[in-house]
């Protein structure tokens, strides 16, 4: 089978998900192809730009796919559905025992109304088209910096930590718009993907300016995985491995000289190797360290089922070792309150 034409049809049906619709479709347009490429042949055009010139009659690939997918719909993934959603509900109540001794912990009602909401954003997503988004990833980009622009007097000049929307948009959103902002520039060639890494360098700028090296990191990750995931298909159309080498240097360059930069190369590196700096080196390297040193201590006391040992989840004066246990370290929280077996569960 020509290798062009091959490739066209494996793409579009890479985009259907209901299985038992792939054959006949694959086949329906492998003739529709065959049937233009010998058209093109009768013209006195060679068998390479004969296929070439099929597939582009065809239009993209990945476009097809997804209008076949929206049509040829699967039936619903009941079971899978039902299990994402128990595992959600299940997930609340798992945080409610958590935290309700806990004295600075967010009241119970937070925690319902968020499993509440999630498992909503869940069943909807289940349903979503998502194509519908991608063709709008232009405006959801925009209204993604209206929206967090403004937050950023507050971080740069203030950092107030009670302020902190902008910067769980950032761990959100980014992902979804970077993935929707991909598929809208796919088959762009160059312009598109160097929009793409763009508007990645845009939004990591923000997380430094916020110094948010978290979100920073996710910005690094997700255009690392997303950039490779649409590379290696070659869907912005400059070649498998050049396209990979470009996402591949762009990231490693992103995540080094931006630090560098923007003196945060040493916060940063703080946050990865907290323990080989000397405890008395700064206040944030101390902190950092006396908090992992506090977990460590906490769970050395764990047990395989059972609560921890309670004179190890409190200091000397009596406060507790580890903060935030009904948030960052509450894995940590599960881990002493019900011991190393439930949390591998």
């Amino acid at each position: 089978m020509p290798d062009q034409i091959e490739t066209y049809v494996e793409t579009v049906m890479d985009q259907v998900r209901w299985k038992k619709a792939r054959p006949g479709l694959a086949a329906e347009i492998r003739t529709h192809l065959l049937d233009q490429r010998d058209a093109c042949l009768a013209q006195g055009m060679d068998e390479g730009a004969a296929q070439g010139e099929a597939v582009r009659q065809m239009g993209d690939p990945v476009a097809l796919g997804t209008d076949l997918d929206r049509v040829h719909r699967p039936r619903p993934q009941w079971g899978l559905l039902v299990f994402a959603l128990a595992l959600a509900v299940l997930g609340t109540l798992v945080r409610l025992f958590l935290t309700m001794d806990t004295p600075s912990a967010t009241p119970g009602l937070t925690h319902i109304i968020g499993g509440v909401l999630g498992a909503v954003c869940l069943a909807a997503g289940d349903r979503l088209d998502v194509s519908a988004l991608g063709r709008r990833a232009g405006w959801l980009c925009l209204g993604f910096l209206i929206v967090v622009t403004p937050m950023l007097p507050i971080w740069v000049f203030s950092w107030q930590e009670s302020e902190v929307p902008a910067i769980y948009l950032l761990l959100i959103l980014f992902p979804l718009t970077l993935a929707l902002l991909l598929w809208r520039l796919r088959g762009r060639g160059w312009p598109g993907l160097l929009g793409a890494l763009a508007w990645a360098l845009l939004c990591g700028i923000l997380c430094l300016l916020m110094a948010r090296l978290l979100a920073f990191s996710q910005v690094i990750l997700s255009t690392l995985v997303l950039g490779l995931f649409f590379a290696r298909r070659d869907w912005f159309g400059v070649g498998k491995w050049l396209g990979t080498v470009w996402v591949v240097a762009f990231t490693l360059a992103f995540a080094v000289l931006l630090p560098v930069g923007t003196n945060y190369l040493g916060s940063l590196r703080t946050n990865v190797f907290p323990m080989l700096y000397p405890l008395d080196n700064d206040y944030y390297i101390a902190h950092i360290s006396s908090v992992i040193s506090n977990i460590r201590a906490a769970l050395s006391g764990a047990r395989w089922l059972g609560p921890a040992d309670p004179a190890l989840l409190l200091t000397e004066d009596g406060f507790p070792r580890v903060p935030n246990m009904d948030s960052d370290n509450l894995l940590t929280n599960l881990i002493c309150s019900w011991g190393w077996l439930p949390f591998l569960a």
